[in-house]
């Protein structure tokens, strides 16, 4: 088969029908280019979510270590001030 010639002369029904084809078909690209972009947002906004809540619990474990540690030190100096 032949290439449709792009200057080849048209009925102008069928024309408008391509036209407003073509423009349908970039509309549903540009819709789902948006979905794509909204989608791609949404998980990298779960994903930092999850992230500061990683942070928080990794925080809170070293704080607890830390009050571990001076209740240890606390309870060194205790025993060494006994003997």
């Amino acid at each position: 088969k032949k290439p449709f010639p792009e200057d080849a002369i048209l009925p102008a029904a069928l024309k408008s029908a391509a036209e407003e084809a073509a423009k349908a078909a970039e509309e549903a690209a540009a819709a789902a280019a948006a979905e794509a972009e909204a989608e791609a947002k949404r998980l990298a906004e779960e994903q930092a979510a999850q992230e500061a809540e990683a942070l928080k619990a990794a925080e809170a474990e070293i704080a607890a270590e830390g009050s571990d540690a001076d209740n240890s030190d606390a309870d060194a100096d205790k025993k060494e001030g006994d003997a």
